[in-house]
Order: C-alpha cells, then sequence, then structure tokens
C-alpha cells in the first residue's frame, strides 16, 4: 500500500505522473468556510480520477452559529465530486475562533448530521488539543481523524493519525501524512465492496518487526518499497509505541513464502512471518 494524504492548495501544482503510483488515498480540501473555496479543488481531482486515485474531501469550518453550520455543509457538498469517497469536517482553532467555545459542539454536530442525512460519510477531523473541551469528545462522526507530531500518537482512540506535516512524498513534496490506526481498514474508507473481499479463496500477508521507533519502521518500509517496488508495502501503528511492516496481499502461500525468504535474506535479524488471512 502507499501513502495517504491531505492536501490542499497550500501544496500547489503536483506532478502526478511521479506521485500517483505511490498514492492510496487523497484528502482535498474543498474550502475554508462558505466564502473561501480552495481553487485546486477540482483541478486535483481531475487529476485524481485521471490516475485513478480514490480521494476524499475535507471542509475547514469557519461557521458562526447553528444555522450557518448547516449552510456551511450545503456549500461544502454542492462543491464536492460526488465520486468522492466521503467528507471530513475539519474543526480547529480557527473553527473555535468563529463559532465560540458554547456553541461549538452543537454546530459542529449541525455539519455532520446534515451531510449524513444526504447519505454521506462523515468523518470529524479534530486538533489532538481540542478533543477533551467544548463538549467535542462527544460528537458523532463516521470516523475519528486527529493530528498529532513527533512520533507520538494520539492520547485518544481514533481512526486516522495525521502523524507528521512534514512528510515528503515524490511529485507533490513537503504534505501531511497519515496512517490507518483503528478498526477500519482502507476498504472501509475507499468503499470497496466487502464481497469482493470475502470472495478471495485464500489470501496472505507478510510481515515484519516489531520496531519500537518510528523512524526505524520507516527506513525499513523504504528499504521493503526497493525490493518490492510493485507490491503492497504499509506500515501498521501498534498499540504503544510499536510499529510493523506489512507486505500483501498474496493469493498463494508459494509466493509468500518467496516473499518471505527475500525479507529474511535482507533482514536476516529481524522478525518475519507470513498470516492466512
Amino acid at each position: 500500500m502507499g501513502h495517504i494524504v491531505d492536501i490542499s492548495k497550500w501544496n500547489g501544482d503536483i506532478n502526478w505522473a511521479v506521485a500517483a503510483p505511490q498514492l492510496d488515498l487523497a484528502i482535498c480540501r474543498v474550502q475554508y468556510g462558505s466564502n473561501k473555496v480552495d481553487e485546486w479543488y477540482k483541478r486535483y481531482v481531475a487529476k485524481l480520477e485521471e490516475y485513478g486515485i480514490p480521494h476524499a474531501a475535507y471542509a475547514y469550518g469557519c461557521y458562526i452559529s447553528v444555522n450557518d453550520a448547516i449552510k456551511e455543509a450545503d456549500d461544502f457538498m454542492a462543491r464536492t465530486s460526488q465520486n468522492a469517497k466521503f467528507l471530513v469536517l475539519d474543526v480547529e482553532d480557527d473553527t473555535l475562533q468563529s463559532c465560540g467555545a458554547n456553541n461549538l459542539a452543537t454546530a459542529s454536530q449541525a455539519f455532520i448530521d446534515r451531510c449524513k442525512s444526504k447519505g454521506w460519510k462523515v468523518g470529524l477531523y479534530l486538533s489532538h488539543h481540542m478533543y477533551e473541551n467544548y463538549g467535542l469528545s462527544g460528537l458523532n462522526a463516521d470516523f475519528l481523524w486527529i493530528p498529532r507530531y513527533g512520533g507520538n500518537k494520539p492520547k485518544y482512540a481514533c481512526d486516522i493519525w495525521q502523524y507528521t506535516e512534514t512528510g515528503h512524498v515524490p511529485g507533490i513534496g513537503k504534505c501531511d501524512l497519515n496512517y490507518l490506526v483503528g478498526n477500519k481498514d482502507l476498504n472501509w474508507f475507499i468503499g470497496y465492496p466487502v464481497q469482493e473481499v470475502q470472495a478471495q479463496e485464500e489470501a496472505y500477508r507478510v510481515h515484519i518487526g516489531d520496531f519500537d521507533s518510528l523512524q526505524w519502521a520507516a527506513d525499513v518500509e523504504a528499504k521493503v518499497r526497493e525490493l518490492f517496488p510493485n507490491y503492497g508495502v504499509w506500515e501498521v501503528c501498534l498499540e504503544g509505541s510499536a510499529h510493523r511492516i506489512t507486505i500483501g496481499d498474496f493469493n498463494s502461500k508459494e509466493w509468500a513464502d518467496e516473499v518471505l525468504s527475500k525479507l529474511k535474506e535482507m533482514f536476516p535479524n529481524y522478525g518475519v512471518w507470513i498470516q492466512k488471512l
């Protein structure tokens, strides 16, 4: 597997021919409140669809009341591609400043509920330092996305962890990068039918690890990607500060055994094993 990025006009012109093969999902900003449309959104979506990359959409909330939040939600949906896999409400310090502490939770829930009422899967992006304040921990969304940098996972249970704002993806350059850290896998987010996954008669994954630092895991992941440039390779964040690299999926035990053998040769002192799905 590749990267999960979130992008906005601040990422500017992207070399999609270079970036596309490295991406599993791009979450694109549509607007900063109703009055500021991200001028790069439509261009990003056109390129993402040209290269077959699943995409989703987010809106930075700038509403001042419950009614205004509903209006922002309507504007957001009207501007979002119908091919988006899901929507996200982004609640940060500017949202607090515009809405105020007393109404923030109620207005944010109204935004989420408005989008859900139109049939969308809706997530909440919430600043780490705001989670326990203003009643925001009680918001009801389909998933939770929290940023926290410096190698430490969020203190709170969530589904997506934005682990850096200074990541690097060739073709994009500096960008935000994210991990899936809950019990929802990529298929849940991008909407592959469950029956397609279940239809596989056998499938195998190869794991290597576990590593007690994010940098160590990232270094190993880079080497594995060089060894297997056309395979799905991704990092799994475990409990505590542990990380694991996974390669797959393979539809035969022989294929998985071959990968296992090459990994053991490259990493003779690391734990490497096969999992049957």
